[in-house]
């Protein structure tokens, strides 16, 4: 579905709408809820990164997940600002 979305072979807003339909569809809430309290383990947090500048307004679909996350599971993902290093080490210290 993204490379459609990058081919222009679905418009901006279908991929924000299906992206998103996938995790109910495909996993389901609760599942997703164990596969992220897996990924954390006994750590602080979990990351989800990507390689697009949201903040130039650029379209990201780990975003979508991010908000798709927010509103199913009440959890807060925010997006980080400057260096991702420093806001790594900043979060791990939390």
């Amino acid at each position: 579905m993204l490379a459609q979305a990058r081919a222009g072979s679905i418009t901006e807003e279908q991929f924000r709408t299906r992206y998103p339909a996938r995790f109910d569809d495909a996993l389901g809430v609760e599942r997703v809820r164990e596969m992220l309290t897996t990924a954390q383990g006994d750590q602080p947090g979990i990351m989800l990164l990507c390689f697009e500048n949201v903040h130039a307004g650029e379209r990201c679909h780990r975003r979508y997940l991010a908000d798709w996350i927010t509103a199913k599971l009440g959890l807060d993902v925010p997006e980080l600002r400057g260096d991702p290093r420093r806001s790594a080490n900043a979060a791990a210290k939390m």
